[in-house]
């Protein structure tokens, strides 16, 4: 074919086969040995391309010497240490970092989710007593002295507080079956809703659906 010197391979279909888990993370491994020969005491480790994004975007560093590490967080950590790395700064999705908490290093959807359970986990550490989960929120109890503690740990780990204040929460609700008692009971709330000098009304009435 008149090639002088290399080989010229030409086709028009491809078959790529995926590299197996064992090859990348020995990949990784590599990556980090070579990085600790050029003589880095520092690596960035990024969980995926947000990661990276966002540590040269957001908080304007250096991406070098860093390594993609995808789902294998235990394997570029361990291998880190190994090489004698001295600062490891991992950058990447609070959707994945959550999982370390409950210590899924490998952070594959295949392997379970977590992030609730770790969530949750950092809330009652903090000082949350109760929690329930309604469709995508969470409504976590705690005493009012721990309001600003449990928001503060909440935030601190990158999730979204909605509202965080102290209310008067009932131990236990009183059900009204009587039509005339139900009528009273809401015109009464109506009432001092209106009044602008009452600041807040609280109430154990299990009030009817609507």
């Amino acid at each position: 074919m008149g090639i002088v010197g290399g080989i010229s391979i030409l086709g028009t279909t491809g078959i790529v086969e995926p590299m197996s888990s064992k090859a990348l993370a020995d990949s990784i491994k590599v990556e980090i040995s070579v990085l600790s020969a050029e003589g880095n005491d520092s690596i960035l480790i990024y969980l995926g391309n947000f990661g990276r994004k966002f540590a040269t975007e957001e908080l304007d560093l250096n991406p070098n010497p860093g390594i993609m590490c995808s789902n294998f967080v235990d394997v570029a950590l361990d291998s880190s240490v190994e090489f004698g790395f001295k600062r490891i700064l991992l950058i990447g999705h609070i959707g994945k970092l959550v999982k370390l908490g409950i210590g899924m290093f490998n952070t594959h959807s295949h392997n379970g989710d977590g992030r609730i359970e770790t969530l949750l986990s950092c809330a009652l550490e903090a000082g949350a007593d109760d929690f329930s989960i309604e469709d995508e929120v969470i409504e976590i109890v705690c005493g009012p002295n721990d309001v600003s503690a449990v928001s503060e740990a909440l935030t601190n780990m990158g999730y979204k507080v909605v509202s965080a204040e102290a209310e008067k929460v009932p131990s236990n609700y009183t059900k009204l079956e009587d039509e005339e008692a139900i009528r009273k009971m809401n015109l009464l709330l109506d009432t001092l809703e209106d009044n602008d000098d009452v600041q807040n009304v609280y109430h154990n009435w299990e009030m009817p659906e609507e």
